[in-house]
Order: structure tokens, then C-alpha cells, then sequence
């Protein structure tokens, strides 16, 4: 891993956690609650973050 992709790297693993938690308490809660609103907000903020982040290393990599 070269040493530019380490903060890029750093927002993916957010990403993956964000979108893991999200979903998995989106799955706990009632389809009524706020807090399932909540969660799956939080799930899709996680998956857009890692796409973004995948799209960067990709951009960067291309650049060289």
C-alpha cells in the first residue's frame, strides 16, 4: 500500500463500520421507529463514503 492511499484508506474502514452498524441496528429496530429512520440514514451515509473513497483510489491510482 503506497503511502498516499493511507487516509483514503482511513475513511473506508469508517465507511464499513458506518454502514455495518447502520444496517445491522436498522434490522433491530421496528420499521415504525426513529431510530430505524436513524440507522438506515447512517447505513447509506457508510456506503456512499466507501464508494466515494473506492472511486478516489481508483482516480488516484489512474493518475500515475
Amino acid at each position: 500500500m503506497q503511502p498516499s492511499d493511507h487516509p483514503v484508506r482511513g475513511f473506508m474502514q469508517i465507511g464499513f463500520f458506518l454502514a455495518g452498524g447502520g444496517f445491522l441496528m436498522a434490522a433491530a429496530n421496528a420499521p415504525t421507529s426513529p431510530e430505524f429512520v436513524v440507522s438506515v440514514c447512517s447505513g447509506l451515509m457508510g456506503v456512499f463514503l466507501v464508494t466515494a473513497s473506492a472511486l478516489l483510489v481508483r482516480w488516484m491510482r489512474r493518475e500515475r
